[in-house]
């Protein structure tokens, strides 16, 4: 089999050449270093939807739908006579071997199927034609990990961000677009607390969520720091009988990094906001996606979901 290629169709073929720098070296990968990664007690689940190597249109492509601990999909590609395929995956999210800096391995095999209904016909069932070989991915973080199909090299893959405005926020650091995060967003705090006894379920005695904006703050004038910063800021339900108090900050989001840390973003909330939690979160930047950012601190994990994203 050729080099594989995308065959997203026209919407996501032309959100990925959008993101591509204007001129491209043979087979580039993205990467986005995590320097603490390992050092993090929780591992989210990898990213739903359309997977690939950002930085080379050559590259192969994914439809990712994770659901528990099950991921499926499907790789499209081109083969040899340049006709598009697609094949079938699915597998379940398996802890890595010790030493390894992955936190997900799924393997599996890849299905073809041929014989369905074309476009408008009457349907009729599709028969497995045959087996493409296997595929094995290793995630290191929610928007970031790597395949391999049989024996072959590793490729680096990220999510296909196509909804929301990107940027190349570090690109001494990292190829990652980061996404534009101003919007409302529900924070959940979860402390799950280690059960005594097998029988006991876990308790979440401690767990808080709030809805807040998420606000942009441009930088100093003349300060040359590539640091972005978000104002957090509380949502506070209709009044009928007046307006609103308005929004207070309750603290702020501010990406950035250094190659001691790696590129990397601080959840800081005001002392007085939140008894019982700690002040500040870290979320590696690969754990910061268009429509949920993971973060973690002392115990506490922050999961933060954009609203009315889909």
């Amino acid at each position: 089999m050729n080099r594989l290629q995308f065959s997203f169709g026209a919407l996501s073929l032309s959100a990925l050449l959008l993101a591509l720098p204007a001129t491209l070296m043979a087979q580039p990968e993205p990467e986005v270093p995590c320097v603490n990664c390992p050092d993090f007690a929780f591992s989210p689940k990898p990213e739903t939807g359309l997977w690939g190597n950002t930085l080379d249109p050559t590259g192969t492509g994914f439809m990712f739908e994770v659901q528990g601990d099950l991921l499926a999909g499907f790789l499209f590609i081109y083969d040899d006579t340049g006709e598009p395929a697609w094949f079938l995956l699915s597998g379940t999210l398996e802890t890595p071997l010790e030493g390894s800096e992955a936190i997900w391995v799924v393997e599996s095999d890849l299905t073809r199927f041929s014989d369905g209904p074309c476009i408008n016909c009457p349907s009729q069932p599709a028969m497995v034609a045959g087996s493409g070989g296997t595929v094995r991915f290793e995630f290191f973080a929610r928007n970031f990990g790597r395949f391999r199909i049989g024996e072959g090299d590793y490729e680096n893959i990220t999510p296909l961000t196509f909804g929301v405005l990107t940027e190349a926020a570090f690109p001494d650091l990292t190829d990652y677009r980061l996404p534009d995060l101003e919007g409302l967003w529900v924070m959940a705090f979860d402390d799950e607390l280690p059960s005594r006894l097998p029988e006991e379920l876990p308790r979440f005695d401690r767990a808080i969520s709030e809805i807040v904006w998420l606000i942009r703050i441009p930088p100093a004038d003349g300060s040359d720091t590539q640091a972005i910063r978000y104002e957090i800021r509380r949502t506070f339900p209709f009044v009928p009988l007046g307006s609103p108090p308005p929004p207070e900050v309750i603290g702020a989001l501010e990406c950035s990094g250094d190659v001691s840390s790696g590129p990397q973003c601080i959840f800081s909330f005001e002392s007085w906001v939140y008894s019982t939690i700690p002040t500040e979160f870290v979320a590696p930047l690969a754990n910061v996606g268009h429509p949920r950012i993971m973060a973690e601190a002392d115990g506490f994990v922050l999961q933060v979901l954009r609203l009315n994203q889909d």
